[in-house]
């Protein structure tokens, strides 16, 4: 943490007793909490420790910009929504926003959480000069607000023995809109015409009901039609502005509506179609066709990641220049990966070179078998066989610079036939299936196998063998 401290002056963590001190009129077991400028998760570590059970736990939430810092709160388990709080504009609604913005941006802060808070209360640790010497625009509206929906209370130096001291004056300030009304909430007042019964009794007594009571009746009825008329609008529209990054929206919405009351509805609503609708920016990039299978389940935790952000245009530029950026990378990974797959059976599959420095290193040779690739139960390739050998075609994709739907792969020569015995080519190799069910490859392109080995020997083995250096700088 030491390192942490001294790239930013601003970061101070917040004591166990001084969160208490925050929290300590709160009852937040079942709730959802976000701090949005979290830091390395002080403040939400103490509200897990001291509102969640076994039967409730509190939901977390975290804003922050410095990606080791977010790395160490979603070990912690804490939800990670977004990087830079200023630019937040998610739609959620929070119980509680409880935070220790940096002092230097502090006011700021504060103001922009009471502009997302949507009725949360919120708990914000000052800057004690913040309140009292009021000269910008910015701490004049601050103490409007806390005049009239909330109050500051004194706690004097709580960080003059904490993790990093400092002997600052600080106050707490306590904000909450309690008029505010959310938008998926309907106000009943007036709604209904009248509150009488239908006695069953005016029926053998001879009596008349009030002619009033049936026009309520009428008049309830027809509201009910046309505020279902409303919800049909409302589901067209949500379907209509989802269709192109959710169209289907059954599931969630299905979850959602099965939640008690409304805002758990709506914020079941607003997670589950905000990780959908990263899942389905991944599935734009096409990254699951041109990885292996180990590759792709290290992708899928950067998806699982991901799916708890924001889903903003923001977000999504700097997930495009990452994926980008590590496109290299992510291709090496699978690079790898097939050729460890490929030398892991056979000894026979291994070419040594002599001059090599290590007896450890070995190429992928001319030739090589793998086993269990035929299928007993029909013709043609086993279902997992497929799955390993479209690996290494998606490698030499890579490798060759061709488009995996370009290539005659090896599965679709073997699609309605298992040919034992016969040579079959496809785009890279030549390959013989055996009754046994291994299959023999042949490399149909001497140089593209010198340089799948080139590629590994540089990064697995950290030298290239002289007889394909030049070659493979070419």
């Amino acid at each position: 943490m030491q390192g942490i401290f001294e790239s930013d002056v601003q970061f101070y963590p917040t004591p166990p007793g001084t969160v208490h001190e925050m929290i300590r009129d709160l009852k937040l077991s079942g709730k959802s909490v976000l701090d949005p400028m979290a830091g390395d998760g002080a403040i939400l570590d103490e509200i897990q420790s001291r509102h969640s059970s076994h039967y409730s736990r509190v939901e977390t939430y975290a804003i922050e910009i410095d990606a080791s810092l977010q790395a160490i709160l979603r070990e912690k388990g804490h939800q990670v929504i977004d990087a830079d709080f200023f630019q937040y504009h998610g739609k959620q609604y929070f119980d509680a926003i409880i935070m220790n913005p940096a002092f230097n941006s502090a006011v700021e802060a504060l103001l922009k959480a009471w502009d997302i808070s949507n009725g949360a209360v919120i708990k914000c640790l000052l800057n004690a000069d913040t309140v009292g010497n009021p000269y910008t625009q910015d701490r004049k509206r601050l103490l409007h607000l806390i005049e009239k929906h909330g109050d500051v209370q004194d706690l004097g130096r709580p960080f003059a023995s904490a993790r990093r001291p400092t002997n600052v004056e600080i106050v707490l300030v306590t904000l909450q809109d309690t008029t505010y009304t959310p938008a998926y909430e309907f106000k009943f007042d007036g709604a209904r015409t009248t509150t009488g019964k239908f006695e069953e009794e005016a029926f053998s007594s001879g009596e008349i009901a009030p002619s009033d009571l049936f026009e309520s009746y009428e008049a309830q009825h027809r509201a009910g039609l046309d505020a279902f008329g409303e919800l049909l609008k409302a589901k067209q529209k949500v379907e209509h502005y989802f269709e192109t990054i959710l169209p289907d929206l059954r599931d969630p919405i299905k979850e959602a509506l099965a939640k008690d009351g409304p805002r758990n509805m709506y914020n079941t609503f607003q997670r589950l179609s905000t990780r959908y609708a990263w899942d389905g920016i991944f599935s734009k990039t096409k990254l699951w066709s041109v990885t292996t299978e180990s590759v792709r389940r290290q992708i899928e935790a950067e998806q699982t990641t991901q799916g708890q952000m924001a889903f903003t245009a923001q977000n999504m530029h700097d997930l495009f220049y990452k994926l980008v950026g590590s496109r290299q990378q992510i291709m090496l990974a699978c690079t790898l990966e097939v050729f460890d797959d490929l030398t892991s059976y056979y000894k026979e599959n291994r070419e040594y070179v002599e001059g090599w420095k290590t007896n450890n290193a070995y190429f992928i040779g001319k030739r090589f078998i793998l086993p269990s690739i035929g299928s007993d139960r029909y013709s043609g390739l086993d279902y997992y066989a497929k799955g390993r050998i479209g690996d290494i075609e998606k490698a030499l994709c890579f490798l060759s610079g061709q488009r995996l739907e370009n290539i005659s792969a090896v599965t679709q020569m073997y699609e309605n036939d298992s040919y034992y015995g016969q040579w079959i080519t496809s785009t890279f190799f030549d390959t013989k299936l055996f009754k046994k069910h291994t299959m023999h490859f042949r490399w149909r392109d001497e140089d593209l196998r010198q340089r799948f080995n080139a590629v590994v020997a540089q990064h697995r083995w950290n030298f290239l063998p002289e007889k394909i250096k030049k070659g493979f700088y070419e």
